[in-house]
C-alpha cells in the first residue's frame, strides 16, 4: 500500500519557516519598506534574496503582518540597505538552498512545467512533487513507452521560446526513465514507494493512453450531425462543458445545416474522444485538403477540458495532420472542391476555418479575395 500524499504540490514557503541566512525568490513584484530610507520601494519579481533577519511580529503602525529583513542577491537590483519584506496573504517565496539560489540566479534551474496528461496520472497516484524548480522543463509521458518521460533541458528551453516551437512537441525533446524523473521530483521517496509509484504510473498510463486510443473515433456522414447534439456531450470534474458546451452549432435546430459534412465524405469528417461512458469530450472536423494537395488538416478542437484537447491534438499530429492555429498561420489559401452549392450562410454551419464558399467554382475557400475580384462568395455565420 503506498503512503498517503495529501498534497500534490508542496506550498509555497512560510515566514515561520524561515530563519537567518535562509534563501528565497520572491515569485511576485512586491513593496517593500526602506528603514533607513524611510519609503516604499518596488521590488520585481523572480528577485532571489536572503533573510539576513526575521522578525514574527505584527506591525500594528504599518498594519500590514509579518515582516522580513532581506538582502536581494541580484546584480540588477541590488539596494544598498537591508528591506522590511511586508508579508500578506497573497505573500509567494520559494525556500532555496544556496546552491539553488546560485543556479537559479544563473539560469540552470527552471520552474518545471508538466503537461497537462503527466500532472494527471502524478495526482491520481498521489505523487508528491517536493522539487518545483530542476534542470528541465516541459515534461510530458513518453506515448509510445511506459517507462520514459520526455522533457527539455534548462539551456534549450530559451530556444523553445525564442523559436515559438511547441512546448511538448519540439526538436530538443530528451527522454528519462521514469523512476529516475520521480526521484528528481521527489528527493525524499524512499526506494520502497519509488517502485510502488512506477507501478501505479504504468497502470494509469496503460489505462488513459492504450485505452485513450479506443475512444477516439473518426466518422463521417449522419454521424457527424449526431455528435454535434449537446445532448451527448460530457463535463470536466468541475462540472462545466468547457468550449464544447459553449458551441453555437450544438442545438437541435442546427442539424439541418449540416448537409454540407454530410453529403461529402471524401472531403470532410469528424474525429472525436469519448469518455469512459460514451460521452463527448472533445470534436474536430478532418478535411482532405485539394490545394494544395497531398493535405490531411484537422479543425479547431472543441473540448470540455484540457487533458481531452490535448488527446484529441496529439492524434491529429502522430497521424501527419496539419492542424487548426499551426497550419493556417503558415498557409492561409487552402481550398476543398465540392460538386454543389448547399445554399445561404444560414443554410450552412459556422466554419472555423473555412469561412468562404465562392458560387461560381464550387470551392471552399480558408480566405477571402484568392479567386479575384467580383467573384461571388459569402462568409458563414454562427
Amino acid at each position: 500500500m503506498l503512503n498517503k500524499y495529501n498534497n500534490f504540490l508542496l506550498n509555497e514557503a512560510k515566514i515561520n519557516d524561515l530563519k537567518n541566512g535562509d534563501f528565497i525568490l520572491i515569485k511576485n513584484e512586491k513593496l517593500m519598506f526602506s528603514p533607513k530610507l524611510k519609503k516604499y520601494v518596488i521590488v520585481p519579481k523572480n528577485k532571489i534574496a536572503i533573510c539576513s533577519d526575521v522578525e514574527i511580529k505584527y506591525r500594528k503602525n504599518e498594519a500590514r503582518g509579518n515582516t522580513i529583513i532581506l538582502d536581494i542577491l541580484d546584480d540588477d537590483w541590488k539596494p544598498e540597505y537591508d528591506c522590511y519584506f511586508l508579508v500578506g496573504d497573497s505573500i509567494h517565496i520559494v525556500k532555496f538552498t544556496e546552491e539553488e539560489a546560485h543556479k537559479y540566479k544563473d539560469g540552470k534551474i527552471v520552474r518545471t512545467q508538466l503537461s497537462v496528461v503527466l500532472e494527471k496520472i502524478l495526482r491520481e497516484i498521489e505523487f508528491k512533487i517536493t522539487e518545483k524548480y530542476t534542470d528541465i522543463d516541459f515534461v510530458d509521458v513518453d506515448k509510445n513507452d511506459n517507462n520514459l518521460v520526455s522533457y527539455v533541458m534548462y539551456n534549450k528551453c530559451k530556444n523553445v521560446r525564442d523559436e515559438k516551437l511547441n512546448k511538448y512537441d519540439n526538436r530538443y525533446r530528451q527522454t528519462m526513465r521514469i523512476g529516475k524523473f520521480l526521484q528528481k521530483m521527489n528527493k525524499n521517496i524512499i526506494e520502497k514507494d519509488i517502485e510502488n509509484f512506477i507501478a501505479e504510473y504504468k497502470a494509469k498510463w496503460e489505462k488513459l493512453l492504450k485505452d485513450v486510443k479506443n475512444r477516439i473515433i473518426v466518422v463521417t456522414g449522419k454521424d457527424i450531425a449526431h455528435w454535434y447534439l449537446g445532448d451527448g456531450y460530457g463535463k470536466d470534474i468541475f462540472g462545466n462543458g468547457g468550449i464544447l458546451g459553449s458551441s453555437c452549432m450544438r442545438y437541435a435546430k442546427s442539424q439541418r445545416r449540416f448537409k454540407i459534412y454530410i453529403e461529402n465524405p471524401d472531403k470532410c469528417a469528424l474525429a472525436i474522444y469519448l469518455d469512459k461512458n460514451d460521452k463527448l469530450m472533445a470534436r474536430a472536423l478532418i478535411w482532405k485538403i485539394d490545394k494544395p494537395t497531398g493535405i490531411v488538416y484537422m479543425d479547431r478542437i472543441y473540448y470540455a477540458d484540457v487533458a481531452s484537447h490535448k488527446i484529441l491534438y496529439h492524434y491529429g499530429k502522430e497521424n501527419n495532420m496539419k492542424m487548426y492555429g499551426e497550419y493556417t498561420n503558415s498557409y492561409n489559401g487552402m481550398e476543398i472542391q465540392l460538386t454543389k452549392d448547399f445554399g445561404d450562410p444560414y443554410s450552412n454551419p459556422y466554419m472555423d476555418t473555412f469561412r468562404y464558399f465562392y458560387r461560381n467554382d464550387m470551392v471552399l475557400c480558408s480566405t477571402s479575395n484568392i479567386r479575384g475580384k467580383g467573384s461571388d462568395c459569402y462568409i458563414s455565420h454562427d
